[in-house]
Order: structure tokens, then sequence, then C-alpha cells
């Protein structure tokens, strides 16, 4: 999975799967199921609750819906994976 953010502050993430389990990595994995980009402002938004459904709806998303409803759903605090 891949999800990138731009604006003031960006960062591509992926998370990929390993033998050992799932983990951020510096690149992704040999194939990909679902990406996602958005602005800095629709991802503090998105993760805090506060992305209206039309606007969310407008987010390019694409691959698995299973793993896209995740996405969607998520609530977190952004920052720097460990």
């Amino acid at each position: 999975m891949t999800i990138a953010v731009v604006g003031p502050v960006t960062a591509t993430w992926y998370l990929v799967y390993a033998e050992t389990g799932r983990d951020f990595a510096p690149e992704p994995g040999t194939r990909i199921v679902a990406s996602a980009s958005m602005t800095t402002d629709e991802a503090r938004r998105m993760l805090t609750n506060n992305l209206l459904a039309p606007d969310q709806a407008r987010i390019p998303m694409s691959g698995d819906e299973s793993i896209l409803a995740v996405i969607r759903s998520t609530r977190a605090i952004i920052g720097t994976p460990i």
C-alpha cells in the first residue's frame, strides 16, 4: 500500500508485507494492492474525522476496496512511522 501526502509536509509511506509481517519501508513492495494520494490538509482532516464524505470521495484512491475501507475509516495522529 502506498500513501502519498503532499503539501507543507510531504511524505510517502509504503506499508509492505514481509515474512515477519507488515511494516513501513523506504520503497514499495513487489505488488501494490492499494494507493492513496492526498494533500496535507486532507490527510489531517481525514485522520481526525473532520473530512466530510463528499470531500473524502474526491481523494484519489485505487486498489483493493477492503484495504481502502480501512484507510478511509482510520483515525490517527499523523507523524513519521517508527
